[in-house]
């Protein structure tokens, strides 16, 4: 029933100096849980829809700075993350959360956490799917300055 519908109903069994019945008491109670059971299910469901839509995982390397062996800083749900490539500036990063499947994005975004000016000349995060668990991403620079770099990142299952 639509909330008009169970509105009516009201009006007809519960109308104001009347014998109500139990049975017709019973159908308007029934008629408003059936209703919100409805709601409920559809809130559920938009809600299982909206969460599959943000990432899975959010996190951070730090202490990076291109071209140069350097000790990783990391958090949110990066649980580890090593220069796997020094010449290439590659960083193998593992992450808390499992992907459902090899089907995911990973996002990067460069904080400069020393000068700008030093820090503006890298080329765009490039990542590299190695399990559901663990990816390696890399950038690329553009002069050899001495660089102080954070790369937040987001990772979101496409499934």
């Amino acid at each position: 029933m639509t909330p008009s519908e169970i509105r009516a109903l009201i009006s007809s069994n519960l109308a104001d100096n009347s014998a109500i019945t139990a049975v017709k008491h019973r159908a308007v109670e029934n008629e408003l849980i059936n209703y919100s059971e409805g709601v409920s299910t559809q809130v559920e469901a938009l809600s299982t829809a909206f969460l599959a839509t943000l990432p899975k995982n959010i996190g951070w390397v730090g202490n990076f700075n291109p071209g140069s062996s350097t000790t990783l800083t990391f958090g949110g749900n990066v649980t580890n993350a090593v220069i796997a490539n020094v010449a290439e500036s590659i960083i193998s990063v593992t992450v808390l959360n499992a992907m459902p499947s090899m089907n995911y994005l990973v996002k990067g975004y460069v904080e400069s956490m020393g000068g700008l000016s030093e820090d503006n000349t890298v080329g765009a995060v490039v990542f590299k799917k190695i399990s559901t668990s663990q990816f390696q991403i890399s950038t690329g620079e553009f002069d050899n300055e001495n660089q102080n770099l954070k790369i937040h990142l987001e990772v979101k299952s496409l499934d």
